[in-house]
């Protein structure tokens, strides 16, 4: 099964360019890459929408990926409404009180979609996610748009966390198969490896930051994608860089 990952467009509106950078044409270029890729699945980690959730920007998302024909699953970030993305992605699973988490069963693997839109997640969804890993032995991966762990990455570790990580992390650490999980939010490459589980953080669609400072710095205007490679004992991952679009006039 070949799965692709894009996360963090932060699409705007056709007249929001923030510094500088053509945020439409860089979903678009994305997704044309992805198209040529011909995954049996495409995953959007979260943040959609440049600031709030916004059905308007949706909608134009979801008539461009319902032209594609790939089968697609979104997860929420910090910067969408879950509500808003039921209403429009009317082919996503329903939410479950107010929270947009579900799951996939496939021959490799059992992938569970999280929702940390919030910043956290409910009781009720944690309590989901901990019989979800009890009743399976295979490899799971989870798709989550907040790490549930600190990276290293010093502005979003003291600034941006998952605010209930140390929870999560004790829920994850109960699962004896290994677990890959894939998040955005950072607009960082990394990964981290935690006994069995380990966690991918893949590139924004928008920019990536300096990884190394406490203060906010845009470090390149790259965007990036992932490509998930799964078969029953072995899972492969690489990203691929593409040059972002700065708006000419």
């Amino acid at each position: 099964m070949r799965i692709a990952l894009m996360t963090d467009p932060h699409t705007g509106s056709e007249t929001d360019r923030p510094f500088d950078i053509d945020l439409r044409k860089n979903f678009k270029d994305v997704l044309e890459k992805i198209v040529a890729v011909n995954p049996d699945l495409l995953v959007i980690g979260g943040d959609l929408c440049l600031q709030d959730g916004d059905v308007n920007i949706y909608r134009w998302q979801r008539d461009l990926l319902n032209d594609t024909n790939l089968h697609y699953y979104i997860i929420a970030g910090n910067h969408d409404s879950p509500t808003h993305l039921s209403k429009v992605f009317d082919k996503l699973p329903p939410l479950q009180h107010g929270e947009l988490y579900y799951s996939e069963q496939n021959h490799e693997s059992l992938m569970l979609f999280l929702d940390t839109s919030k910043g956290s997640m409910s009781g009720r969804q944690k309590d989901w996610l901990e019989a979800q890993l009890n009743k399976t032995e295979n490899h799971t991966i989870i798709f989550m748009h907040h790490p549930p762990e600190l990276m290293n990455v010093p502005h979003m570790d003291e600034r941006h966390f998952l605010r209930d990580k140390d929870e999560v992390m004790q829920i994850l650490q109960t699962s004896h198969a290994p677990l890959h999980i894939f998040c955005g939010h950072y607009h960082v490459e990394k990964v981290v490896h935690l006994g069995n589980i380990h966690v991918h953080i893949t590139p924004s669609c928008y920019f990536q930051i300096d990884a190394n400072e406490r203060d906010f710095y845009v470090d390149h205007t790259d965007i990036a994608y992932r490509v998930i490679n799964l078969t029953p004992d072995r899972l492969e991952t690489c990203v691929h860089y593409l040059p972002g679009n700065i708006y000419q006039p």
